[in-house]
């Protein structure tokens, strides 16, 4: 059984209510609770699978947990759906998968979420992963 403050129960009633077929999505430049069209971070599926983690940790009395393959978008998508509806836990674990999953092809997006979401921890990661990749030097031809 999954308790659910109302703020977040009322939160997703309106993100479903208000959403026509397909992805629904958060502009990266709103405050988390504007929801609008132009990058794809928060979408139904995503929504639909934080609440399934968050219900699955209720039930079992444990810590969440994603499913083991998950893609690094997706995960981030999750993250961005825990932030909206306030689901700490699942943001943790959503973070730290994010964490492992950091590389050049999603540091751009991990950063743009974290920027967003002002979740520091995140943007710290980020940031010292650019620094790293910047401080590194090409091979020579």
């Amino acid at each position: 059984r999954l308790l659910v403050p109302v703020a977040v129960v009322a939160l997703a009633a309106r993100f479903f209510a208000d959403a026509e077929p397909g992805p629904v999505e958060l502009r990266l430049t709103s405050l988390p609770g504007e929801l609008a069209p132009a990058t794809s971070f928060v979408t139904s599926p995503a929504v639909v699978e934080c609440l399934e983690v968050a219900a699955a940790a209720s039930a079992a009395g444990g810590a969440a947990q994603l499913r083991p393959r998950i893609s690094w978008l997706r995960a981030l998508r999750v993250f961005a759906a825990a932030k909206l509806f306030g689901l700490e836990a699942v943001a943790d674990v959503a973070r730290w998968r994010l964490s492992r999953m950091l590389s050049t092809k999603s540091l751009r997006a991990v950063t743009a979420a974290a920027l967003a979401w002002q979740d520091s921890w995140l943007l710290r990661l980020c940031y010292s992963s650019l620094l790293e990749l910047l401080g590194r030097r090409r091979p020579l031809a």
